[in-house]
């Protein structure tokens, strides 16, 4: 997937046509296909046809995440999603999360979690790779590699690129930078936790024979709370 990493961006504007019933049967196959994570944590991924709170963004299809409360399900869901994002890239279809949209479905367990729209796009489906604007790789990991460099790639809301990656070893530590009042405010507690996931999701890309575990290697960081390792076979 990493040929679609360095060319990916967020489509805001769809062609509003449904897509083929052969290629909505593709989409979940891979749905079903989907490796999480963690695998004791349930999820639910549905078709919806509409969502609530979009600001301006109007897509044919909407992906609905749904998952029950336990540690880790926030990332859980930024990983699974990110994994469905760059497999409709290879189907030339877009896709954007939609960090404020809201299900119209009545909601029941597992809950609601978060939207991803999708369609063909109107414009350009990839961009070049100096078009992405993001942070130096010097501010969010300790080195500058290949998993590094997809990590830097990834989407986040805002644009925050609110995590850290310190690669030590066979070990990736994985962290969250712990949100100030304001991003606290704007974007709450949940979108920082999903948007681990993403970047995590990234780097599973690019890596082969890993664990997910808890390391106790992981060194303090300051300004960010560690989550998981990357343990490399």
């Amino acid at each position: 997937m990493k040929e679609y990493i360095i060319q990916r961006q967020s489509i805001r504007s769809y062609q509003l046509e449904k897509l083929p019933t052969e290629v909505l049967e593709k989409i979940q196959q891979r749905i079903d296909e989907l490796i999480p994570l963690f695998d004791d944590i349930n999820y639910e991924v549905r078709f919806l046809d509409r969502v609530s709170g979009l600001f301006g963004v109007k897509a044919p299809h909407y992906l609905a995440f749904y998952s029950e409360e336990k540690a880790g399900y926030l990332e859980n869901i930024g990983f699974i999603g990110q994994q469905l994002s760059l497999y409709l890239n290879s189907l030339s279809i877009g896709s954007c999360w939609l960090g404020v949209a809201r299900s119209q479905e009545k909601e029941s367990t597992p809950g609601f979690v978060i939207c991803l729209a999708l369609g063909y796009p109107r414009g350009d489906l990839f961009r070049q790779l100096a078009d992405f604007k993001r942070k130096d790789i010097s501010k969010i990991s300790n080195v500058d590699n290949e998993i590094s460099q997809v990590v830097r790639l990834a989407p986040s809301a805002m644009n925050l690129q609110d995590w850290y990656f310190y690669q030590q070893d066979n070990l990736i530590h994985c962290y969250c930078q712990i949100p100030d009042f304001l991003k606290a405010r704007l974007l709450g507690k949940r979108m920082g936790k999903i948007d681990m996931g993403i970047a995590m999701c990234h780097i599973a890309a690019v890596v082969t024979n890993y664990k997910i575990i808890k390391s106790e290697e992981a060194p303090d960081i300051a300004g960010y709370r560690y989550f998981r390792s990357f343990l490399l076979a």
